[in-house]
């Protein structure tokens, strides 16, 4: 653009204004003038210039009806090619990279826009975390965030850091935890307590021996507290009516809410023989914490106890 043509008639208080703005040799133009002259009645013109709305422009006061032309190197303006900045909004939607990027550029930076927020929607799916969320009606970018702060990268874009994340070498690969079962703020307060740094190892093998002395359980996949959800589920649905049975490999068949009910006791009652694997129990009783201990449980082998135990050594540090 080097020319920009304007003539306005009955402007929202501008009676008249016939211009043209030379912009050879300057990229930008300032218009100043004192309160109360012209500047917010010339903004409302382009705000509409960009809405399609033209037909909207009139004299504030009396309400006759306001002409405008403006011309871009003597064609007529359109609504692409105005962008108005208010200065009582920090953010804005739209795109305007068309007007302040060449297409070839434009074009690249687009496609390295999906390929991120298609990075970010699969990390949605397996970290738990929302790329944006809304909280007491105010917008935030969860995601990206938390993989800024947790790398400790200097920029604020994870697009300017992707240097510093190819780079990033990790010993082991964890895809099949969630981020939001571990590094969430009441699980956190748990772990770093010194009950739970006092008693975890212990817990991890005690697991074992009592989980192998019932066959019908499986760490991280029937527990304890899962098969009391099952007892509650059944007895509201009425399950054991007309001699319905449930049947638990290497046990006796379930006939009756009592015979499930004398099974559960049975588990805590060697659980109450192990205080290490009981005070983690209590510890990780509610649906966050039991959902850390599944993990904890289903990742016991000697790789995963190393994850495990590096997990749990960096929350501390």
């Amino acid at each position: 653009m080097d020319k920009l043509k304007i003539d306005l008639h009955n402007c929202f208080g501008i009676q008249e204004m016939h211009h043209e703005f030379d912009f050879h040799g300057d990229s930008v133009i300032a218009i100043y003038a004192r309160n109360g002259l012209m500047k917010t009645s010339f903004t409302k013109v382009f705000q509409k210039i960009q809405a399609n709305k033209t037909e909207d422009i009139c004299d504030t006061i009396f309400g006759d009806a306001g002409s405008v032309s403006v011309k871009i190197d003597e064609r007529d303006i359109v609504s692409d090619d105005v962008f108005v900045i208010k200065s009582f909004e920090s953010s804005y939607e739209s795109d305007i990279t068309s007007l302040l990027v060449k297409n070839t550029i434009k074009e690249r930076l687009s496609d390295v826009l999906k390929a991120r927020d298609k990075l970010l929607k699969v990390l949605d799916k397996s970290s738990g975390l929302k790329v944006k969320k809304t909280t007491g009606g105010k917008k935030t970018y969860e995601l990206e965030t938390a993989i800024i702060e947790d790398f400790g990268f200097s920029e604020a874009s994870i697009l300017l850091n992707l240097d510093a994340l190819k780079a990033d070498q990790r010993a082991l690969y964890c895809g099949d935890v969630s981020y939001s079962i571990i590094f969430d703020a009441t699980v956190l307060k748990k772990v770093k307590s010194h009950e739970f740094q006092a008693q975890i190892q212990a817990f991890i093998a005690s697991t074992d021996r009592v989980y192998d002395s019932f066959c019908y359980l499986e760490k991280g996949q029937l527990t304890l507290p899962k098969l009391k959800d099952i007892r509650k589920s059944l007895e509201k649905d009425c399950f054991f009516v007309r001699k319905n049975q449930l049947v638990l490999a290497g046990a006796d068949i379930v006939s009756d809410a009592n015979a499930l009910e004398n099974k559960i006791l049975e588990i805590e009652e060697a659980i109450r023989q192990v205080p290490e694997l009981q005070a983690i129990e209590s510890l990780l009783s509610d649906a966050k914490g039991m959902s850390f201990k599944d993990v904890i449980e289903t990742h016991r082998g000697s790789r995963h106890l190393i994850f495990l135990i590096s997990v749990l050594q960096y929350l501390i540090l």
